[in-house]
């Protein structure tokens, strides 16, 4: 028997994320995974779960970490004023046209 997670079904599940759970919001990560998920360890399944987890899961925490805490020491980010609505692309859970961001030196 083959069991399959649908993990798009899990990311926009009402239940967990509430009524809005179709909109793209990072704000909801604000206070880390597990306030966003009410601590519910299967609700964010980005790089899978348990003994069959992503191998490359701790790599890719500390290379974004890195990138980040370097954008942020060099500048200051708005969104654009021209980006209004964030429109999924089906089955990557990214937005579909990117997000639209300023980078302001500091």
């Amino acid at each position: 028997m083959e069991v399959i997670i649908a993990t798009l079904a899990v990311h926009h599940s009402s239940e967990v994320w509430g009524k809005d759970a179709h909109l793209f919001k990072p704000e909801r990560f604000a206070e880390g995974v597990a306030k966003a998920t009410r601590d519910s360890m299967m609700a964010f399944l980005s790089f899978g779960y348990g003994l069959r987890k992503c191998v490359g899961f701790n790599f890719a925490n500390t290379e974004v970490k890195i990138a980040l805490s370097m954008i942020l020491q060099r500048y200051r980010l708005t969104v654009s004023p021209n980006c209004t609505n964030f429109p999924f692309a089906m089955f990557t859970l990214r937005p579909k046209d990117g997000v639209q961001i300023m980078l302001h030196p500091l």
